[in-house]
């Protein structure tokens, strides 16, 4: 089946595809996160889904890319990679957070 998004820019139209890939894997082998330690072990390019508190019914994708540094990948933000943020802000403001992809174990 081929799905189109016309309205998207190249770079956003491949995010928005990255991220349907990386949920489909998570659905795979759902691995949950709770603490800080846990986020900050993960190796650089991971990546996670993080459902927010309060009533929120959306997620945010995070990429690892320093040691304590996640990449929020909001397609929607012109802001181009200036929204990192270390794992115990994650984890203050979120409540679930799922393993999507993790580079040295094949993905899962």
């Amino acid at each position: 089946m081929s799905e189109t998004v016309p309205t998207m820019s190249d770079q956003d139209r491949v995010t928005y595809w990255w991220s349907r890939a990386i949920a489909a894997e998570a659905k795979l082998k759902p691995r949950k996160l709770t603490d800080v330690e846990g986020l900050n072990a993960l190796p650089e390019w991971s990546a996670i889904r993080v459902v927010k508190r309060k009533g929120h019914d959306f997620a945010t994708y995070y990429e690892k890319v320093g040691r304590h540094r996640w990449l929020a990948l909001d397609p929607g933000d012109k802001a181009d990679g200036e929204d990192t943020w270390h794992a115990e802000e994650i984890l203050r403001f979120n409540e679930e957070i799922t393993v999507l992809y993790v580079p040295e174990d094949g993905g899962r």
